[in-house]
């Protein structure tokens, strides 16, 4: 893995050289229960695209980097599902350093990429899909 940010309290961003890796925002100050893996999924295909993207940049606020790796993905209004690195990378900057509206912008992912990086990790896996609406609220995505 190759380090991209200095580590500060809010840890640091690792890319993996494999393309099929995904890029997280780490916890940097470990302790005897282990890190989480946060996945955060927003945005979607439905007419409530733009709330889903306020509620992510809320949660987000509120994760502390201290406790949780988080990988944050944003699904277009077509279906497509981006890596949102700049929202990883604001992140760094504690939580005052997120917009109040995340936009959906990155590497684009393919699902099964995300979901095999998630299935190969060593650390216990949250997935938060806040997506509303149609294919979010439905368990569509589920």
């Amino acid at each position: 893995m190759a380090d991209l940010a200095s580590s500060d309290r809010y840890g640091s961003l690792v890319e993996e050289s494999s393309s099929n890796s995904t890029p997280r925002v780490s916890r940097s100050d470990p302790s005897t229960e282990g890190p989480i893996h946060v996945v955060v999924l927003f945005g979607g295909r439905s007419a409530e695209h733009d709330v889903s993207c306020v509620t992510a940049a809320h949660v987000l606020r509120a994760l502390d980097l201290g406790r949780y790796t988080v990988t944050v993905i944003g699904i277009d209004r077509t279906g497509a599902w981006y890596l949102a690195e700049s929202v990883m990378n604001a992140l760094q900057g504690g939580p005052d350093s997120i917009p109040e509206s995340l936009r959906v912008a990155g590497r684009e992912v393919s699902p099964s990429m995300v979901l095999s990086a998630v299935q190969s990790s060593d650390l216990p896996v949250v997935i938060l899909p806040l997506l509303h609406g149609p294919q979010g609220e439905d368990g569509t995505i589920q």
